[in-house]
């Protein structure tokens, strides 16, 4: 079952954007309460109460002024040249004008408009400021005062003065505490507005700490699965060039134990800092478990992420571990592969995990390319991998 917004008519009359809905809904709402209005007029006229032309006027800006809203917000106009506050700022303005059009030229039965002009201010409480609300308040006392005024000058059924100032003053009454309500509610959407923006930092710090290595602050395991997951799905027909690449901090267990966890723990920093130096935008680092990193290059070859991670291997060497114990130098084996078409990610992290080990057992401190498998060969491009590849003997042990 579609949902409201998502009707035929719906979509017709509210249009395709969510964020002018609203504003297109209310657009209509004043529009059916002013016909009604228009429609009581009607009646007033025939019974002597507002003359044809007051009603014809009034009519005239009441549908015009409407129409024009609905059509600027409809077609897409209206929010290209103000803000969605400021065209409802302009919406209460216009039914405040109009309201205090039809007090002017109403009847006896006029002190009813007040209802109406306060109910007008109440549809403001959510959408203004306090002191927006102040000035707003104010405003319609001015406009219904001179009205009034008005009347007691030009108008067919002015009232005594004295009604016309208990008539300002419940309006004055009525329309006070709608500026006090307004004042407490934004105090409430500040507080809940605080709440909600402290949630999603919560939100957010949990979901970092879901993704990211506590000691690195690198991708963890699950993230960068996920993400080497999105990028394959996220792949064209003929996929970009990536290069995978498997890290091992050589006898790092060594440094542990001789050294203890908290120096192993800045050893892992360290290198860390080291692997993010070499990588560009788009490229991909994470820490795998234990002292095992992954790295994913884009648009990159085996055999440039070889380089890539020659540098790497170079720059450690250059870092210093001196405060750990002078002399100390860290090396690294890692095995690179690239990732095919017809490809997966477990086979492609197993073929550099295979080259990775085979590095070890080369004498550490190498970086190796890694097989791609006849199982791949099912595609020219594939074929043409399997034919240049290095044929590495990597059995583990």
């Amino acid at each position: 079952m579609k949902a409201p917004e998502d009707r035929p008519l719906s979509r017709f009359l509210l249009g395709a954007s969510a964020k002018q809905r609203p504003l297109i809904g209310r657009t209509m709402l004043a529009g059916v309460v002013g016909a009604l209005l228009l429609i009581l007029h009607y009646f007033e006229v025939q019974n002597g109460l507002m003359t044809r032309a007051q009603l014809r006027w009034l009519t005239l800006v009441t549908l015009s002024g409407t129409a024009v809203f609905y059509g600027l917000l409809r077609f897409g106009m209206g929010l290209r040249v103000g803000s969605q506050h400021n065209w409802t700022f302009a919406q209460q303005l216009f039914a405040i004008v109009i309201m205090v059009w039809t007090f002017a030229v109403a009847g006896p039965d006029r002190a009813a408009v007040i209802g109406l002009l306060v109910l007008i201010l109440i549809f403001g409480i959510f959408a203004f400021r306090p002191r927006e609300m102040l000035g707003l308040a104010v405003l319609t006392l001015v406009m219904l005062g001179g009205a009034m005024v008005w009347q007691h000058r030009y108008g067919r059924f002015a009232p005594p003065v004295s009604v016309s100032i208990f008539q300002f003053c419940y309006a004055a009454l009525a329309i006070g505490p709608v500026c006090v309500v307004s004042s407490q509610i934004n105090g409430l959407q500040r507080a809940l507005a605080g709440k909600k923006e402290a949630l999603e930092n919560a939100l957010e710090q949990i979901r970092r700490l879901a993704e990211s290595d506590d000691l690195t602050g690198l991708m963890n395991r699950r993230a960068m699965a996920a993400m080497m997951r999105l990028e394959l799905r996220g792949q064209h027909p003929v996929p970009p060039t990536i290069a995978i690449a498997l890290i091992d901090i050589d006898f790092f267990k060594s440094v542990n134990d001789k050294y203890g966890h908290q120096m192993g723990d800045e050893v892992l920093r360290r290198f860390a800092e080291v692997g993010k130096s070499a990588l560009r935008a788009g490229d991909m680092f994470a820490r795998w478990g234990g002292e095992e990193f992954l790295m994913m290059l884009q648009d990159t070859s085996a055999k440039q992420g070889m380089e890539c991670l020659e540098r790497v291997r170079h720059a450690l060497a250059e870092t210093s571990f001196d405060d750990i114990s002078p002399g100390l130098r860290i090396t690294i084996s890692a095995g690179v592969t690239d990732l095919h078409l017809h490809d997966t990610l477990e086979r492609a992290v197993e073929r550099a995990d295979q080259a990775m080990y085979g590095a070890k057992q080369s004498g550490r401190d190498r970086v190796i390319l890694g097989v791609l498998h006849a199982e791949l060969a099912d595609c020219t491009d594939c074929q043409t991998a399997v034919e240049e590849a290095p044929q590495v003997v990597t059995p583990r042990g």
